[in-house]
């Protein structure tokens, strides 16, 4: 099975067929925001995330992450491999180290799609991502 990462679909190619659909808004899902605060931003009390979607592969999602505390303005942005149950709920993830393994963990933790995806648009997907966490805080 083949993944490939498009702009608004995913597609998954298998040897006799093709099959796209549209690509799950993730962002939109509060389970995925709770889990990515709770996980990823576990780091500083009461950190913010906003997520993009960059593919999708069976029960794994690829996002990618920007979060912050609302107190003082730390924080990260990131690809994050997020496994999930069958009916959606996110239960695992997966993100890239710093230093010298981190190329090697982008290359072990996403497909060669959804690693072109990343390259694609980042500086737009920041923005985009800043201004839904600016959004929120005024909330």
């Amino acid at each position: 099975m083949i993944v490939r990462a498009l702009r608004g679909a995913f597609c998954v190619l298998a040897v006799a067929s093709a099959a796209c659909a549209p690509e799950p808004r993730v962002d939109e899902d509060p389970r995925l925001r709770r889990y990515l605060e709770q996980t990823v931003a576990a780091w500083v009390q009461g950190g913010r995330c906003a997520s993009e979607g960059l593919g999708r592969a069976g029960s794994t999602v690829y996002v990618w992450a920007l979060c912050r505390s609302p107190a003082n303005g730390q924080g990260m942005s990131l690809p994050v491999a997020i496994a999930l149950d069958p009916s959606g709920r996110p239960v695992a993830h997966r993100m890239p180290r710093d230093g010298n393994r981190h190329a090697t963990d982008l290359d072990a933790f996403f497909p060669a799609p959804v690693r072109a995806a990343m390259r694609n648009g980042q500086a737009e997907r920041l923005r985009r991502l800043e201004r839904r966490l600016r959004a929120d805080e005024q909330d």
